[in-house]
C-alpha cells in the first residue's frame, strides 16, 4: 500500500486588521495535519505572498503530495 502525503495549502490573504499586528498561522491546518494518518506538511502562504505559484510549484514537485487541500475563507474572494 502507497504511503499517503497531505499537502495542505493557506492562503495568503488576510484582513488588514490582522496585518497591523502580527500574521496569524492556519490553526485549522494545524490541527487537520495533527489527525491524519499519513506523511504532511503544511505550506502558508501568508508568510510567502509575492511568489505564491514559485512557491507552490516547488513544494508540490519536491514533496508530491497524493492529496492537497486548499484553505477558504469568504473575505479572501
Amino acid at each position: 500500500m502507497i504511503k499517503q502525503k497531505l499537502l495542505l495549502i493557506g492562503m495568503a490573504d488576510s484582513t488588514k486588521q490582522h496585518d497591523t499586528f502580527m500574521k496569524l498561522p492556519h490553526l485549522e491546518l494545524d490541527s487537520i495535519s495533527g489527525n491524519v494518518n499519513c506523511d504532511s506538511k503544511i505550506l502558508n502562504l501568508i508568510l510567502v505572498p509575492k511568489k505564491m505559484k514559485d512557491n507552490v510549484s516547488k513544494i508540490i514537485n519536491k514533496f508530491n503530495p497524493t492529496i492537497v487541500g486548499i484553505s477558504a475563507y469568504t473575505f479572501q474572494y
